[in-house]
């Protein structure tokens, strides 16, 4: 019975926290390179803060990156995001995140997969970057 009750616990953190490795196309598959098609990617887990990165790029998830920009808005000192020199990348700055080990350190545009998110990263942003 403790083995049943166990592994449904497992079962439904894995739910959770998206270790199912849902498929997903990585949009920066579309970029020159050597992989092979089709592939499909998932998002997976990392970092002290369980974030879930694409296990392609690397990117942040979409609902993730908008929810530490809400942060970076309402608290600065816990999270600063910059939009780097390309129009479609931003990084992401942590005190407990030193590098992509620790957890997502990037966000790439190319996974908001619908206009009801990239209208509210829009709004979010520049929210954040009034006044600086």
């Amino acid at each position: 019975m403790l083995r049943k009750t166990i592994a449904l616990q497992i079962r439904k953190l894995k739910a959770w926290y998206g270790l199912k490795k849902r498929p997903q196309m990585c949009p920066r598959r579309g970029d020159p390179g050597p992989w092979k098609y089709p592939a499909m990617d998932y998002w997976r887990i990392e970092g002290k803060h369980n974030d879930r990165t694409c296990s392609f790029c690397g990117s942040l998830h979409p609902e993730d990156f908008l929810a530490l920009l809400k942060l970076a808005i309402s608290n600065s000192e816990l999270c600063r995001i910059e939009r780097s020199d390309k129009s479609y990348k931003f990084y992401i700055y942590r005190p407990d995140v030193k590098n992509a080990g620790d957890g997502a350190i990037k966000f790439y545009t190319h996974h908001l997969h619908d206009e009801t998110l990239t209208h509210e990263l829009n709004k979010l942003w520049k929210l954040y970057t009034k006044g600086k």
